[in-house]
């Protein structure tokens, strides 16, 4: 199709849509929910906050908290972990088309993580584990075939 009939049939559909009253979604009646600001208020604490004379450095521990929590509090802390777990296989595997590197080094720092993280963080490192061993099995078959 060229694209002076694709164009003239988008102007077409424009006219026949604006020239009748026809709304496509209907409007909010309730105001927006505020924004939670505890993530921002725990970040501004670990670099002093509003204290001119704070002279204790940076916590990093409640700076990484509060950049973390961000993502915590839209899907949960679990997924979260996940989510920014796979992002480092991603990576690893678009710069090296090779899963087998990332998907050892995944399984020792899952084993790291299952051996000195809390009880809580058990199902995190369970599911990073599967995602490195499925990887290193990807990448075997891959290269099998």
């Amino acid at each position: 199709m060229r694209p002076i009939y694709l164009l003239l049939c988008v102007a077409l559909l424009v006219s026949a849509v604006s020239a009748s009253n026809v709304t496509l979604r209907p409007t909010a009646s309730d105001t927006i929910a505020p924004v939670d600001e505890s993530a921002y208020n725990q970040l501004l604490a670990a670099f002093g906050g509003n204290n001119s004379t704070h002279t204790g450095g940076l916590d990093i521990e409640a700076a990484s908290g509060a950049s973390f929590g961000v993502y915590a509090e839209a899907v949960g802390p679990e997924l979260a972990s996940v989510i920014i777990f796979g992002i480092a296989y991603l990576m690893m595997f678009l710069l090296q088309k090779s899963l087998l590197m990332p998907g050892v080094l995944g399984i020792l720092w899952s084993g790291f993580l299952l051996w000195r993280m809390p009880a809580p963080y058990e199902t995190v490192a369970g599911v990073c584990m599967v995602m490195a061993i499925t990887a290193v099995i990807y990448q075997l078959y891959k290269d099998y075939r």
